[in-house]
């Protein structure tokens, strides 16, 4: 079982489904157990603890709690009733949580449709056709990639990908570190994902290209929120900046225009890091009162 990594869910629906065989699954007597409470409480901090410390496997990424083994713990469990209102208590954060978590879906959604009205240059004769290679040059990683993958998130360094997973973990190491002329955008030079870059960092693979500007007079900004509008298929198993990525052309307003459309962006941009703000203090406050609800430092009046 990967119950150190949260491989764990409740399923609350009566349609029948299908589960890997690597899965094990298992149901609880709700006659003294309350599944959302003894759910929240199984992805507990506490319980995390508990998983790490009873894990077994040559590897440390390679550890598994053994359901033979889940089956022999000890839970302390509070009455029913407090079950039920604990629960009841999660539910509500989770409700808050989960309508945060749309908004800020809907809002970047709204952006997108932004993006695309503002920047398209449809009708616009002023804006003017420019290759992407004119606006951009590139720089390889290779001085500033991480030598040891052990992170720790108490480091203060992040290791980049273009990827979706953008941060891969933080490192302590402190040669090598990209901090001077940002931001930038990193490129993969086989998918063509790409993240914009204000923040100094380290960089995983030698498959990254870092882009810059040209010179001062070209927003990189502007530029990456241009290359998102661009509809790019990598299908092949090769590198692409050099190729036929640099090649690319986008339409680039007026410099008058150009601070206009990135003042509303830029705003746009706020709201939603607002938002996001908003998000992880919610998460944590959640995270705050497990804390106290299921270790039985607060206990819930019946």
């Amino acid at each position: 079982m990967n119950l150190r990594f949260g491989a764990l869910a409740l399923y609350k629906n009566e349609k029948a489904l299908r589960v890997s065989s690597y899965y094990n699954i298992f149901n609880v007597d709700e006659k003294i157990v309350n599944k959302d409470y003894f759910y929240a409480y199984l992805k507990s901090e506490r319980i995390m603890f508990h998983y790490n410390r009873m894990a077994t496997g040559s590897l440390e990424e390679k550890k598994r709690v053994h359901f033979k083994e889940f089956k022999k713990f000890i839970f302390p469990l509070p009455p029913l009733k407090e079950q039920n209102k604990i629960s009841k208590i999660l539910n509500v954060w989770n409700s808050g949580i989960k309508k945060q978590k749309e908004l800020i879906a809907i809002k970047k959604s709204q952006r997108k449709e932004l993006v695309q009205r503002l920047l398209s240059g449809v009708g616009k004769k002023e804006w003017k056709f420019k290759k992407l290679g004119e606006l951009l040059d590139y720089e390889q990683p290779t001085k500033y990639l991480v030598s040891n993958t052990n992170y720790n998130d108490s480091y203060k360094t992040p290791v980049l990908t273009a990827g979706k997973t953008f941060i891969l973990g933080y490192t302590n190491e402190t040669i090598g570190i990209r901090e001077e002329n940002l931001p930038v955008i990193i490129f993969d030079d086989f998918t063509t994902a790409n993240k914009f870059v204000d923040f100094a960092f380290k960089a995983k693979s030698s498959a990254m290209k870092i882009l810059k500007a040209k010179d001062s007079s070209i927003n990189i900004k502007l530029v990456y929120e241009l290359m998102q509008m661009i509809n790019f298929v990598s299908d092949d198993h090769k590198r692409y900046w050099i190729s036929e990525y640099q090649e690319l052309e986008v339409k680039v307003p007026p410099k008058e225009e150009e601070e206009r459309i990135m003042t509303i962006l830029e705003l746009s941009n706020k709201e939603i890091s607002l938002l996001e703000d908003e998000f992880a203090h919610l998460n944590e406050q959640k995270r705050g009162l497990m804390q106290k609800l299921l270790t039985g430092e607060v206990r819930v009046k019946i």
